[in-house]
């Protein structure tokens, strides 16, 4: 009776073990993987600016769910922040003309030079119709980041980043220079992925905006997720 009972509880030990394991297997191979798209640089031009985007694509096997999107801007001080007073009264921004809503011109922004706060993980939006601040990004598909616009002007040229409203309000307007920093991607269903970039101005006073992978060692150390989050 006794080596009935061992061998129920070995029996039953084994197939937790197993169903552990196999539910572990499964849900790797079927977790959705949120990578960017390093290759496919476009900007947007217009009349007076050029928008600055990435490609987030989920090459996994299932839904990346409720996406958003945090910057860090790095060695941003108060006297970076555009001054109201020399703000474009045509910045040329989305209209969201099928939204029942009046816009301000220029448009407001949350950080200014009376509230200052450093730019670290403050929401941006997604370039989809509407500009929403969290999506889904089913398997197989890429969607494009909204990261700033450089607003170019003959007297004055400026940064403008977007908030997690879109571009209806803004999250801060930057005085022209090189401008360093990163993006967290963060789905609810899966691990941050972090992308650092750069913006450089040229001798022009052209934009280029350049985005490079985080170290090996940052994307494969045990800490990974404590430090891509910082």
């Amino acid at each position: 009776m006794e080596i009935d009972i061992y061998m129920l509880i070995s029996s039953l030990l084994s197939l937790t073990v197993g169903t552990l394991i196999g539910s572990e297997v499964t849900r790797y191979f079927y977790k959705p993987r949120v990578i960017v798209r390093y290759k496919d640089l476009s900007p947007l031009q217009d009349g007076n600016g050029v928008y600055w985007s990435i490609q987030i694509e989920n090459y996994g096997r299932s839904v990346a769910k409720d996406c958003i999107a945090v910057v860090s801007l790095y060695d941003i001080e108060n006297e970076d922040i555009l001054p109201k007073a020399q703000i474009e009264t045509n910045e040329n921004l989305p209209t969201y003309r099928n939204e029942d809503i009046d816009l301000e011109i220029p448009r407001a922004q949350v950080v200014t030079e009376d509230h200052f706060r450093p730019i670290s993980r403050e929401a941006i939006c997604w370039a989809k119709l509407g500009n929403p601040d969290v999506i889904d990004i089913n398997p197989g598909i890429s969607q494009t980041l909204d990261i700033c616009k450089y607003q170019r002007s003959s007297e004055n040229s400026y940064f403008i980043f977007p908030s997690e409203q879109g571009w209806r309000k803004l999250r801060v307007r930057i005085k022209s220079k090189d401008i360093r920093g990163h993006v967290l991607i963060c789905p609810s269903n899966e691990f941050s992925t972090r992308v650092n970039f750069e913006i450089k101005l040229d001798y022009r006073g052209e934009s280029q905006l350049k985005i490079r992978k985080p170290s090996r060692l940052l994307r494969f150390s045990k800490k990974r997720f404590e430090q891509i989050n910082r």
